[in-house]
């Protein structure tokens, strides 16, 4: 066993006989007072509000992962390819086509 293995050990150990540290929690004041902070300026719009910019984006997503399911699934090479290249870009040109 070498001197790190020696030293992670001894720090493991000195780690579980520490005691637990208390449960921090916040005051039920101040949660109201960082909720009420979060709803005035959301009111104000300081807060960019980044669920709909969200929204389109999952819509996106799901609009090219249907675009490219159709396009490999109606892929059907004409011969045998010598390289994953060349298929790979007739895929590509497949999916193009499409568009």
């Amino acid at each position: 066993m070498n001197s790190r293995d020696r030293q992670l050990d001894r720090l493991l150990k000195s780690a579980r006989q520490a005691p637990a540290a208390p449960e921090t929690r916040l005051s039920w004041t101040g949660e109201l007072n960082v909720l009420a902070e979060w709803r005035k300026a959301r009111a104000e719009g300081e807060a960019f509000n980044w669920l709909p910019l969200l929204h389109r984006a999952v819509a996106v997503a799901c609009v090219i992962v249907v675009i490219s399911a159709i396009a490999s699934a109606s892929f059907k090479p004409s011969a045998p390819q010598p390289d994953e290249m060349s298929s790979l870009n007739e895929v590509v040109n497949a999916a193009a086509s499409w568009l």
